[in-house]
């Protein structure tokens, strides 16, 4: 049994458990933190603070921005969320992050792009062929 992102894959069992939003994330003191929005114009000029290759949020996000045009003024690229979480806590640029992987101490700002909102998708996983086995055994 598992909990990720995952693309549905037919070997498994999939319950879907939760629908976080994806948007940016910057320091509080960047000149947008207060209006929360970032338009395509502005998005243009701006660094985004990307993740790892592989990373399912990643993929979301740039569908979208490819949906709707949004192009950065450049890209730097994090090995892992947390790189990227603290470049943006740092006010080097726009970070795209699941709301829900926010941490609570985190100095930073959510900043919605004005065209368009995005959801990743989380699932309870079980693999079909486990299935029959129980979760939890008494000792």
């Amino acid at each position: 049994m598992g909990v990720g992102s995952h693309t549905p894959n037919d070997d498994c069992h999939m319950i879907q458990v939760s629908r976080p939003e994806i948007a940016f994330i910057a320091a509080r003191a960047h000149p947008l933190s207060g209006r929360g929005l970032v338009t395509r114009e502005e998005f243009a000029s701006l660094a985004l603070l990307h993740r790892e290759t592989r990373s399912e949020t990643r993929a979301v996000i740039d569908a979208a921005m490819d949906r709707h045009n949004y192009r950065p003024g450049r890209v730097v690229v994090f090995g892992n969320r947390e790189g990227a979480l603290t470049a943006a806590s740092q006010g080097l640029g726009l970070a795209p992050t699941s709301l829900e992987e926010i941490p609570p101490s985190a100095a930073v700002s959510v900043i919605r792009a004005a065209d368009f909102r995005t959801y990743g998708e989380i699932y309870a996983i079980c693999l079909k062929a486990r299935s029959h086995l129980p979760l939890v055994r008494e000792a």
